[in-house]
């Protein structure tokens, strides 16, 4: 579980990240590799699952879930 909001979260944020990038689709971001087969522009949830070595579908679900906790997390802090 910690794992899965671990990458639910890192996906959320870099897309918060590009989003706020101008002149950048918020549906890709810039990969530098050393590689020149592999695209240049990539999809997050594709770098994301590539580096993690699960499906783009995990990383999907994934921050799914990392959005939930911390809306539990939200709603718990405004009930104190």
């Amino acid at each position: 579980m910690q794992l899965s909001y671990y990458r639910g979260a890192h996906y959320n944020a870099d897309k918060r990240l590009v989003k706020n990038v101008s002149g950048v689709n918020q549906h890709t971001k810039e990969v530098s590799t050393q590689n020149e087969n592999k695209p240049q522009n990539q999809k997050t949830s594709e770098r994301l699952a590539e580096q993690y070595n699960v499906s783009r579908a995990t990383i999907s679900r994934d921050a799914e879930v990392a959005r939930a906790v911390d809306a539990i997390g939200d709603a718990s802090s405004k009930t104190r």
